[in-house]
């Protein structure tokens, strides 16, 4: 398989659209932001007490969940 079938990847332009695309996953699953994602979420409870997205952000979440799941985040780029 390739990483592009293990994974959902969405990109929310919103707070709204953030916790419909971490809906469903366990609050104390650990979140990982690129060097320039300056959200300050280590977990997605705390991704989901967020008060606003500042700006677009791809949202990368395994398939297939285990224990050592993650959830990554990643800042898109301007056009």
């Amino acid at each position: 398989m390739t990483e592009d079938n293990e994974f959902s990847r969405t990109q929310p332009r919103t707070i709204d659209g953030m916790r419909v695309a971490i809906a469903g996953l366990p609050p104390d699953m650990p979140v990982d932001g690129a060097s320039d994602v300056e959200l300050k979420a280590t977990s997605v409870q705390q991704l989901r007490a967020i008060d606003r997205l500042p700006y677009p952000t791809e949202v990368i979440i395994p398939y297939r969940l285990r224990s050592d799941s993650i959830v990554r985040l990643r800042r898109l780029k301007s056009e």
